[in-house]
């Protein structure tokens, strides 16, 4: 940390992690809102499966 250059080797080290993470929440969403439109919340999707 004492290197000026500690904020690129954060990003590297958590920016593809960070990415896939983004990517899977939102077909997630996209998913649940193209099969289950009127639900609003998690408990509601548990409920109808």
């Amino acid at each position: 940390m004492n290197s000026g250059d500690w904020w690129g080797s954060v990003f590297k080290t958590t920016g593809i992690p960070f990415f896939v993470t983004l990517a899977l929440a939102f077909l997630a969403g996209y998913l649940m809102h193209r099969y289950f439109p009127g639900v609003t919340r998690i408990a509601e999707l548990i409920a109808h499966l």
